[in-house]
């Protein structure tokens, strides 16, 4: 009777006990590691195009890589007092910088000639002065000594600025494109 007692009850907490064990040590001693293929991130933009080094106003790719200052998605938006952009370069240039831009004679009239600052990646760059209503395009060689690569961040500063009387709207200058192209050789 002893011997059934134990079965009864000691056997399953046996059991309990060593399955454990048994299932561990089944286990090799080292594992064999299945490397993870390349990873694909995808971008949250459907249209995404890693190589953006000169900005089109009116487009959706502008639109997104406008960090402040432009406004609307036009052609031929006003900025503000400071626009700021985020263009994509890929590979080391050499490079030159583009703005093609629009002064208005209704503010070059109140205010007189506009000076734009442009810098690039926080740096000084060059300096701008527009004087005459109508289209201009301003390009200029960006220096070897300034790599650029990768995201380039572009911010302009321009004074004095207009004014709306009608929505108290600070205006800079209409921007149709701006950016970088490769040098000619």
């Amino acid at each position: 009777m002893e011997i059934a007692k134990v079965i009864r009850f000691g056997l399953p907490r046996i059991i309990a006990l060593l399955a454990p064990v048994i299932v561990l040590s089944s286990c090799r001693e080292k594992a064999e590691y299945l490397r993870l293929p390349p990873q694909y991130q995808p971008s949250a933009r459907s249209d995404f195009i890693p190589y953006l080094p000169l900005l089109t106003m009116g487009t959706q790719i502008a639109e997104e890589n406008t960090i402040e200052g432009i406004y609307g998605n036009s052609p031929w938006p006003w900025s503000n007092e400071h626009p700021r952009f985020l263009c994509l370069l890929q590979g080391r240039g050499p490079w030159q910088f583009v703005l093609e831009y629009a002064g208005a004679s209704a503010t070059l009239k109140d205010t007189g000639p506009v000076t734009v600052r442009i810098s690039i990646n926080g740096a000084p760059f060059a300096t701008l002065v527009i004087s005459a209503e109508g289209r201009g395009e301003y390009v200029r060689d960006v220096p070897l000594e300034m790599p650029l690569s990768g995201p380039v961040l572009v911010d302009l500063s321009i004074q004095p600025f207009w004014t709306s009387p009608q929505d108290g709207l600070k205006h800079g200058i209409l921007i149709h494109s701006i950016g970088f192209q490769k040098r000619p050789a």
